[in-house]
């Protein structure tokens, strides 16, 4: 996700934050029109920046909102297949198994073991792990949809204004 996407779980947040951004704005249109009335043509730059950079946020935040669906419709059949992330390829089988292969991003979920999906959450544990901790506690994804495409991202708990926004494994459609 874009970096200026704004989540904010944090009373009247969202009011604060769209207040400031008009704020900003409008002093960038305040410069641009001083700085060509009084010909400062780098003060109109900068007036002219400012009011791009706002117009940009603005732009991103529609269109990341679009993007992003939190609750995808799905079910563990669809979730079943081929899974990456970097060089990592994780197969989520429909008997409730999946496998890892790759580096680093497998040490996190193991080489092999069980997942579940329930609530929009998939969870996996694995059955040969590292250390005693990770055989407990596993690894646990929220489903989210991305421009049309299945992600395992980091999970939900409470808020979703909250949530990190991080994307994981991406459903890879060779399966």
């Amino acid at each position: 996700m874009n970096p200026f996407v704004i989540r904010t779980a944090a009373p009247f947040g969202y009011l604060f934050v769209g207040l400031v951004l008009l704020s900003v704005g409008l002093l960038g249109l305040a410069l641009l029109a001083r700085g060509l009335w009084r010909r400062r043509y780098r003060q109109a730059g900068f007036g002219l920046c400012v009011g791009l950079f706002v117009a940009y946020v603005l732009w991103v935040n529609v269109a990341e909102g679009n993007a992003l669906e939190l609750n995808p419709q799905v079910s563990a059949a669809t979730l079943s297949g081929r899974w990456m992330h970097g060089d990592a390829v994780l197969v989520l089988r429909s008997n409730g198994r999946y496998e890892c292969r790759g580096a680093a991003e497998c040490e996190s979920v193991g080489v092999l073991g069980s997942w579940t999906y329930k609530d929009y959450d998939v969870t996996l544990v694995s059955t040969h792990s590292s250390t005693a901790q990770d055989f407990l506690a596993g690894a646990r994804y929220r489903v989210v949809s991305y421009n049309g495409a299945l992600r395992l991202a980091s999970p939900i708990d409470d808020d979703p204004d909250m949530w990190d926004g991080n994307f994981f494994w991406s459903a890879n459609p060779q399966t």
